[in-house]
């Protein structure tokens, strides 16, 4: 008996993903195929399971939702049968597929609709969060590479099936997951910055990757999501440390506290997190704050050229986690996302005395355009600001 293949549906949430496969078990019946949902595996929770106060156990749990969820269908197509994968790939989630399915047979299927769409929909349902469609429709395919894209907005299920199974009659064996990463991993391609760690990681051996394979990857460990209003008080802590390791080198004076409370303070982050124009990404390591990257879109600068920039205003790593990738990854989710909100460039300041940062963002692509002054307490820090053209300007 030959192994079966898996039909995996990322998109984010209310964007059609069961409706596309229920219609696709129906105009399929011989391939006989397995739905397995991440909506029937949360079904299994018992009320309260992601409530706050256990947030310390929320890394636990969402590992082993993922890898239950990826354990069943390696099982099925170990024993033959063909698996429609339906989830919602978070980074994390993607970390754990590659690991846990790298040898399955698979068709990765990107699931869009307008957002418009998405929200419609999930107003329409008793069992979703107001906002979740929104919050994940940024990020969700940041990074990924597909072998079809189907769009729930201009086509009804039974039109995006067919697309699917046309896809998959003209390629009845797809190749494995592994085999997909490695053609994705050249030099320049869209998941160079989601799956290597290119600044400084440890070495692996062949034996556990192969000669093919050699080089740095990333933490494992590192996931990201959004900030919400609930992350002010790890923001602030994390913020005001890097800031008096980046300017207090000679050690801590009046005016430096003060503008670290002013900029830092709980209220004044809570504040910018609320604000529509902000969008802040985290990573954390093991439920843990690690770093951050806040962008405010539709900030210009004389400086900048372009009519619709964004502003990285801050990219702030704990210093135990310098050099192992999570700014090279925090930093290309920030471009991937002003992108997605139709910014052509990307621009920020750094501090002139930092060259550990002026060297970071030059390695990037980013160019400098000129000096700008930092200025509070009466006192002056000169920056250098960069900027990065993400897309041609319309």
């Amino acid at each position: 008996m030959s192994d079966g293949f898996v039909v995996l549906l990322n998109g984010c949430s209310s964007s059609g993903k069961t409706s596309l496969a229920r219609a696709l078990q129906r105009l399929a019946p011989e391939l006989q195929l397995v739905h397995l949902s991440l909506d029937a595996f949360r079904d299994m929770e018992p009320p309260g399971y992601w409530a706050p106060e256990l947030k310390a156990h929320w890394p636990s749990r969402i590992a082993a939702l993922c890898r239950a969820m990826n354990a069943a269908t390696a099982q099925f197509t170990i024993h033959g049968q063909n698996v429609i994968l339906d989830h919602v790939l978070s980074q994390e989630a993607w970390t754990h597929l590659e690991a846990d399915l790298s040898g399955q047979a698979i068709c990765m299927i990107r699931v869009q609709c307008s957002l418009d769409a998405a929200e419609a929909r999930e107003a329409a349902r008793s069992d979703r969060t107001p906002g979740l469609a929104r919050a994940q429709s940024a990020s969700i395919h940041v990074g990924r590479k597909y072998d079809l894209t189907v769009d729930t907005s201009a086509m009804d299920p039974d039109a995006a099936a067919k697309h699917v199974l046309n896809w998959l009659r003209a390629n009845p064996s797809p190749a494995k997951l592994a085999t997909k990463l490695r053609a994705s991993m050249r030099p320049g391609s869209a998941l160079d910055h989601e799956l290597l760690d290119v600044d400084e990681a440890v070495e692996v051996t062949e034996d556990a990757r192969g000669p093919a394979a050699s080089g740095p990857v990333i933490d494992a460990n590192f996931c990201f999501r959004f900030a919400t209003a609930a992350d002010g008080p790890c923001l602030s802590a994390l913020a005001r440390q890097v800031f008096f390791e980046t300017y207090a080198t000679s050690g801590i004076r009046l005016a430096l506290a003060r503008e670290a409370e002013s900029q830092f303070n709980t209220a004044a982050v809570e504040a910018r997190l609320r604000q529509s124009s902000n969008r802040t990404v985290l990573a954390e390591r093991s439920g843990h704050l690690i770093a951050f990257a806040e962008i405010v879109l539709g900030v210009g600068h004389p400086l900048v050229a372009s009519r619709s920039a964004a502003e990285l205003t801050r990219l702030y790593v704990q210093s135990p986690f310098l050099r192992r990738g999570v700014g090279r990854q925090l930093l290309a989710r920030a471009e991937a996302l002003a992108l997605a909100q139709g910014a052509a460039t990307l621009w920020l300041t750094a501090w002139a005395g930092n060259e550990r940062a002026l060297s970071f963002y030059a390695s990037q692509g980013y160019e400098q355009l000129g000096s700008t002054q930092y200025t509070f307490e009466g006192e002056s820090f000169e920056n250098r600001l960069f900027a990065k053209a993400l897309q041609p300007e319309a």
